[in-house]
């Protein structure tokens, strides 16, 4: 200053410091949709994640831009970085771990019963209904939902495996459905956790999975369901069959769940 006094901190490098930051996360952002486009064939995907990402910087360089030209001090140009990178985080987390829509998949053949026509479905899914027990050796089984996204921060894959129709298994028809997760970026761990479970589910001692933490609740149909918990692995799986489970079988589900995602 004129008079000798110290000079008044400049907030410069900060707001700058914000700029680029939120700018790398945008990066990141920008990285794992090419990657997810890239694995799963989805193409059109990526033009939409580009344009989408081109939009959102716009949205973040346009109005510090804006600010500058007309003079805000570096003060308010770095609160509305910051609320900009804010708005970016939450909405990023949240086009993260969102559960992606369950698409049908095209039936491999159909099966003409009395009660109506059915798909029988041939999707290949790393867990089924062997896993718990159910020999389905000689019969088609059907995976009638799947779901599955990878990218370098969070997996996941949702499916479920029936058998036949009831004229062709009379009885009661064994049903598995599940979603299991692989975070690779450990802030989005407790998030997933809260997204698959639900409020009536409670904490148990369950020893056959080896976890950190079992979840138990029942679906809406009342069919039992676990929330199983590793260190980056997290598993939501509901059968009438889950009472049953040997150790061996869940420790099978835990090894078939790690090759999968190797």
């Amino acid at each position: 200053m004129e008079r000798g006094g110290p000079c008044a901190p400049s907030f410069f490098r900060l707001s700058r410091g914000l700029e680029i930051g939120a700018l790398v996360l945008l990066t990141v952002l920008l990285v794992q949709g090419m990657w997810y486009a890239q694995r799963s064939g989805a193409g059109g995907a990526l033009w939409w994640g580009v344009g989408l990402t081109a939009a959102v910087l716009a949205c973040v360089l346009v109005p510090v831009w804006w600010m500058r030209e007309r003079g805000y001090d570096e003060g308010s140009i770095r609160n509305m970085t910051i609320l900009i990178a804010v708005v970016i985080a939450v909405a990023g987390v949240f086009a993260v771990v969102v559960r992606p829509a369950l698409t049908p998949i095209e039936p491999a053949w159909w099966y003409e019963g009395e009660a109506g026509r059915y798909g029988i479905y041939d999707d290949p899914i790393p867990i089924r209904l062997e896993d718990l027990g159910v020999s389905t050796e000689g019969l088609p089984y059907s995976t009638s939902r799947r779901s599955f996204s990878r990218s370098p921060l969070l997996s996941k894959l949702s499916a479920d495996h029936s058998c036949p129709p009831a004229e062709e298994l009379p009885g009661v028809q064994p049903e598995l459905g599940y979603t299991m997760v692989h975070v690779s970026f450990p802030p989005f761990y407790d998030i997933c956790r809260e997204e698959l479970s639900w409020a009536e589910m409670e904490t148990v001692e369950d020893g056959r999975w080896q976890a950190e933490a079992v979840y138990a609740g029942t679906m809406y149909d009342g069919t039992p369901a676990l929330l199983v918990c590793w260190e980056r692995d997290l598993l939501l799986i509901y059968s009438d069959l889950l009472p049953q489970l040997t150790e061996k079988q869940a420790a099978a589900i835990r090894e078939t769940m790690e090759t999968w995602w190797a």
